[in-house]
């Protein structure tokens, strides 16, 4: 088995042990498959290596970097500074996660431009050759974002990512050397390392002598979607110091005449946070990150658990922020367990997020005035409705019903990450339900088509259907059964933010002849709905700690909403139930199998289960409408 040596300090021979210097000594390295250092293969990759199993003998001051690149030197010169960045400059560079190319072909690769200027206190951040763009100052930040096959633009009351950064702050890592990469560039690196249970992050970055930044390269938990232990790289093209024309921060054309929206017309119970659209923390997330560890053990401890494996830090005082946030969130959930109440809280992935944070990215409807809308007919349907019809005697229902685990039931619990497309994960779970019920095949639906197509599906309901700043999942349906169907999630897959619609260059493989609403706060038709038709679409109020951190029995909150226009999160009832804790609905969230009972939540069938029965919906399978 071969051996594979680091040099990480210009000093150190390899056989030195740990305790004199820093270094990596011998590591085994062993093949368990390929990983492309230059980015995964069809996408530009000079060569493939071995993904690791690392054995490492760890002494107390063992320092422990990433493996260097096969088509890179090591060249031993003197040390210089770690670059400190001005206030002010013009980035760009290539964010890719190398791990979704054994997912999807070609993996995900997000070019990114970014513009600061830090003297006047505005950021400029588009992604996808200007598909998406936030230009945010001190007072109002405007979004880009598309819409079918154009842009919209969205204008919201606060600064947003005026305080972003696009480059690593370097305090505290360690200097490791001169290189020459592959490409033949003279560069010189830096490490910052952090501890995850038996294994390591190691971040490492690259600067050409000029101090210019080349590429941060990390080989840890990936820091978008935290399921995967993995690499992903951030390639610097161009980089220009000092401050941006001025003009980049301008309004957009686009926005003129557009009013600013104070906290995304969340009101009050939106907390403090002024509030924008998710796209603001959409592309934070493509922006640099390190997992800082050490200076808080218990926060340490969450962040080496499948929890907090996504989490990753802009600074040391980010770090900070999130210790502190952990703590009060760690103190709530404890004190609520003491009560020994009908349910319990746990830790979870949002665990260190800021309240503000949680409602704008998950719930970004939460709060927001909804306009008055008009029905589609005199009827009070809305577009593709079918009057709800009953097929089996109330009298006749189960005691209860469970779909998990059936054809009806998703074959896992997906992850809307963070983008506020529950209602297109509800839309798309009904219509696989559907299509179970009808015809026997399950199929995964892509909620990517429904998030980018689906705009203006409803006319009259425009708030329905807005990508990742929220909609009703009947939308979502409406849309599918008028454009003869939806693709697969594989053939059309998710990105976790909006996109412009490519439905035409996919197949349906499930067709829909419209969608049924069960009567309101009828928990006996809702009841034989999730009988005798399957799972079917719900919405919930989902606002409140104690539903952030349930983790199991029945959920019971004596605060909840239940109104219709007070909902924000649509979820899939999948059946209901009695147990010691009382009556309860069974219902599957998007927010992975981490969240929850492995993905699920019974919810009180008291106080209107929360809003469960304020307005389900169902969809009724059109069958015959793809075969020959």
């Amino acid at each position: 088995m071969p051996f594979n040596y680091l040099l990480l300090s210009k000093h150190c021979p390899e056989r030195y042990l740990a305790a004199h210097c820093s270094i990596v000594a011998p590591i085994l390295v062993q093949p368990i498959g390929e990983l492309s250092l230059d980015g995964p293969a069809g996408m530009g990759s000079r060569q493939g290596f071995p993904a690791v199993a690392i054995l490492l003998l760890l002494g107390p001051a063992l320092s422990l970097a990433a493996r260097t690149p096969d088509s890179a030197q090591t060249v031993l010169r003197g040390e210089p500074q770690a670059p400190v960045w001005p206030d002010s400059y013009s980035v760009e560079y290539t964010f890719s996660l190398p791990y979704t190319a054994k997912i999807q072909p070609h993996g995900i690769r997000y070019p990114v431009v970014f513009h600061r200027d830090g003297k006047a206190q505005r950021v400029r951040m588009e992604t996808y050759n200007g598909t998406n763009v936030i230009i945010s100052t001190k007072s109002v930040q405007y979004e880009l974002l598309p819409r079918i096959d154009r842009q919209q633009c969205l204008v919201w009351a606060e600064p947003g990512l005026a305080d972003a950064q696009a480059l690593p702050d370097l305090a505290g890592w360690a200097y490791q050397g001169a290189e020459v990469l592959e490409d033949g560039a003279a560069v010189h690196a830096w490490h910052y390392l952090a501890r995850h249970q038996a294994k390591s992050l190691a971040y490492r970055f690259y600067a050409h002598p000029d101090g210019a930044p080349r590429r941060l390269d990390m080989l840890g938990t990936d820091a978008l979607s935290g399921s995967h232990f993995d690499r992903w790289v951030l390639d610097y093209a161009s980089y220009v110091p000092g401050r941006p024309r001025a003009e980049l921060f301008d309004q957009p054309r686009l926005c003129e005449g557009r009013a600013p929206v104070d906290g995304g017309g969340r009101g009050p119970r939106a907390g403090a946070r002024p509030g924008s659209g998710s796209g603001a923390l959409r592309m934070a997330g493509l922006l640099p990150r390190v997992a800082y560890r050490g200076h808080h053990a218990e926060y340490d401890a969450f962040l080496d658990s499948p929890h907090g494996r996504e989490r990753a830090h802009s600074s040391l005082a980010d770090y900070a922020a999130r210790a502190e946030a952990f703590e009060r969130n760690a103190a709530r959930i404890a004190a609520h367990n003491a009560r020994n109440a009908s349910y319990t809280m746990a830790m979870n992935r949002f665990g260190d997020w800021h309240r503000e944070e949680y409602l704008a990215a998950m719930l970004p409807r939460h709060g927001r005035a909804r306009p008055a809308t008009r029905p589609a007919d005199d009827h009070g349907l809305r577009p593709h409705e079918i009057p709800h019809r009953a097929l089996t005697d109330p009298a006749r229902l189960p005691a209860g019903v469970d779909w998990r685990g059936s054809g009806a039931d998703a074959a896992w619990v997906k992850d809307q990450a963070s983008c506020g497309s529950c209602w297109a994960f509800g839309a798309a779970g009904a219509m696989e339900a559907a299509w179970f019920v009808a015809t026997g095949e399950r199929v995964s639906l892509s909620e990517q088509a429904v998030i980018d197509c689906a705009w203006g599906a409803a006319p009259g309901h425009e708030e329905s259907a807005a990508a990742c700043d929220g909609g009703d999942a009947w939308a979502g349906v409406a849309y599918a059964v008028g454009a003869g169907g939806l693709p697969s999630s594989l053939e059309y897959q998710y990105k976790g933010q909006s996109g412009y619609c490519e439905a035409n260059d996919t197949a349906a493989v499930a067709r829909f002849a419209g969608f049924s609403r069960v009567p309101a706060y009828d928990d006996a038709a809702l009841m034989e709905a999730v009988y005798s038709r399957g799972p079917l679409a719900v919405s919930l109020d989902a606002s409140h700690d104690s539903f952030t951190f349930y983790s199991a029995g029945v959920y019971a909150e004596p605060d909840c909403f239940f109104k219709k226009d007070q909902l924000d999160h649509s979820m899939m009832l999948v059946g209901y139930g009695t147990s010691a804790e009382g009556d309860y609905w069974l219902i599957r969230n998007s927010w992975s199998d981490h969240w929850g009972d492995a993905g699920y939540v019974k919810v009180s069938r008291d106080r209107h289960g929360c809003g469960a029965p304020a307005d389900a919906m169902y969809v009724v399978a059109d069958a015959d409408g793809l075969r020959p």
